[in-house]
């Protein structure tokens, strides 16, 4: 995948007022700078339309457009979004431009003091029960939010989630997989988008790709439930093929955490084992219905 070559400078030429404040970062398709735009702190990213030969099936006039739609999607949506669990848009709309022979697209969204969850959890192994019950209760009230506008993220994991110092909450990053149940035209080539070792089983039937809902983006949380509080992914070890991977998100039963750890709560236990159910209809039918369970067990723990 090709990114974009940019230096601070280059930055601060592209855009007016801009300051960056902090190098460089990479997420997934885009680079993405810490900077000042008027004074207001802010991560804006960049994209790179060119040399996408190898980056989808189809022509590299769909490819382009393909990303395009994606950019412009994952903007629609910080924009009808406002919730302390999903990133926001920032001041700078979204832009295109040439520089230096490159085709960019750039954007900014706002600015996340924290540290993202799979730092957290490289950090300190596993969350406490109770910062994971308060993880989970963030994700479902940020998938919620999402599947109010019939959209699905389709790439929870620990990488695109942040801890923000201020006040502790989880906000979840990187919209641009989010799927359009409306939009026909998106994700059209047969390619599985998302993060392979966080697929749902019905992320992997491409047969059915247009009928996932908000349960995919359960099953992913579960899996990242699972790892923040045993401290390993449920299915997945370094340098599995993905045949064997896929094998065991779609039919291996998952062993309960608090078969691992005694220390787990049963019903922290169960709420992650009713996650991971392969079949949809197994996981939680409503949002609210699993937040329910979640402010219980935060009662319970006297919070």
């Amino acid at each position: 995948m090709a990114l974009p070559q940019l230096q601070p400078s280059d930055i601060e030429s592209i855009i007016p007022n801009c300051r960056v404040n902090g190098a460089q970062l990479n997420g997934g398709q885009k680079i993405v700078f810490p900077c000042s735009v008027d004074g207001e702190n802010c991560a804006v990213k960049f994209v790179l339309l060119n040399n996408l030969s190898d980056d989808l099936d189809g022509t590299v006039t769909s490819k382009i457009e393909a990303l395009r739609a994606r950019v412009e999607r994952e903007i629609t949506i910080m924009r009808k979004i406002d919730s302390p669990n999903i990133v926001k848009m920032g001041s700078v709309d979204l832009t295109a431009t040439t520089y230096n022979g490159q085709n960019l697209l750039y954007y900014s969204e706002e600015w996340i003091d924290g540290q993202d969850l799979a730092h957290i959890i490289q950090e300190s192994s596993r969350l406490s029960i109770i910062d994971a019950v308060k993880l989970c209760g963030d994700m479902v009230q940020g998938i919620s939010e999402l599947w109010a506008l019939s959209k699905v993220h389709r790439d929870i994991k620990p990488q695109n989630i942040i801890r923000r110092s201020s006040d502790g909450v989880n906000v979840l990053l990187d919209l641009g997989l989010a799927f359009d149940l409306d939009d026909k035209s998106l994700t059209q080539y047969g390619c599985v988008p998302g993060t392979k070792i966080y697929f749902s089983p019905e992320q992997l039937d491409i047969a059915h790709k247009r009928d996932i809902d908000f349960r995919s983006d359960l099953f992913s949380l579960g899996i990242v439930l699972y790892q923040a509080l045993i401290g390993n992914h449920p299915f997945y070890t370094y340098g599995m093929p993905d045949q064997e991977l896929f094998l065991k998100i779609m039919n291996q039963p998952i062993i309960a955490p608090n078969t691992i750890d005694t220390t787990i709560p049963k019903a922290v236990s169960d709420i992650v084992c009713r996650l991971l159910n392969k079949q949809p209809n197994g996981r939680y039918r409503k949002c609210s219905i699993l937040l329910n369970e979640l402010d219980q067990i935060i009662s319970s723990l006297g919070v």
